[in-house]
């Protein structure tokens, strides 16, 4: 089991991938009708993981900055894709005066 972990503190883009692939089929387990949902069972294998690896083996898994920084393009186009439609139509209705003050 430390190979696994320590194959995975060596290549991030792995431990990414393995999140991915074991946390979204997680979360579209149903229970009841209720379910985690993909993002959140992703997000629990990934920290399970890495406080795994962490705590257990004392490794650090650590992500390259080009995932960083990707993965933060991509969130703010998706927030700018959710609220694009709403921007102007509320600097028209007195949004503008916030844009100056702040």
């Amino acid at each position: 089991m430390s190979f696994l972990f320590n194959y995975l503190s060596e290549n991030p883009f792995v431990f990414l991938i393995l999140s991915l692939a074991i946390g979204y089929p997680l979360g579209r387990i149903t229970v009841k009708g209720v379910s985690l949902g993909t993002t959140a069972g992703t997000l629990i294998v990934g920290v399970a993981l890495a406080l795994t690896s962490f705590s257990v083996y004392g490794l650090k898994i650590e992500e390259p900055g080009l995932v960083s920084d990707i993965f933060l393009m991509m969130f703010m186009y998706a927030i700018g894709m959710k609220v694009g439609p709403q921007f102007f139509s509320g600097l028209a209705r007195g949004g503008l005066d916030f844009v100056v003050i702040g």
